[in-house]
């Protein structure tokens, strides 16, 4: 009988932890055990969310969703910073489709980056041209990837020529 019943000591303390948005303002208290998996915090916060659109740190360090609570460095009273990633879809001349996830303060040069790299042409801005709503991109802009796509985040389509 003692065997089925579950030791409380393997899933360690329990702990507060509090959720802070990106205008730094924190609105969600969780409770969690120090030995649940990250990820089971995650789905108590962002339930129906995928997490690699996501992006959650502590004390500024990316949090790993397969790594337990107390291995991510989170401690009662520690708060979490969401951040997000916009799924950027780059769509060439002859239709195919590249979705890039990228975190929403990257500028704009990091998506392209990793489109590049995705088509084995890394470095090669030069031989192509970006746009969006019929504007070229300027990929030396700094400007962070939510601020271009503000209108349209779900809806993130850049034409490749």
């Amino acid at each position: 009988m003692n065997m089925m019943m579950p030791n409380l000591n393997e899933k360690g303390k329990e702990i507060t932890v509090s959720f802070m948005n990106f205008q730094n303002k924190i609105f969600d208290k969780y409770t969690c055990y120090e030995n649940d998996m990250a990820y089971k915090l995650f789905d108590k916060k962002n339930p129906n969310m995928h997490w690699n659109l996501i992006k959650y740190t502590c004390d500024e360090k990316k949090i790993n969703p397969f790594l337990t609570i107390k291995e991510n460095g989170i401690k009662e009273g520690s708060i979490i910073k969401i951040g997000f990633a916009i799924n950027v879809s780059f769509i060439d001349i002859y239709g195919t489709l590249i979705n890039i996830a990228v975190n929403e303060k990257y500028p704009i040069k990091k998506a392209i980056k990793y489109y590049l790299l995705r088509i084995g042409k890394e470095g090669c801005y030069k031989e192509f041209k970006f746009l969006y709503n019929a504007q070229e991109l300027n990929i030396e802009d700094k400007t962070p990837i939510k601020n271009i796509f503000k209108n349209s985040l779900m809806n993130a389509k850049i034409s490749v020529i």
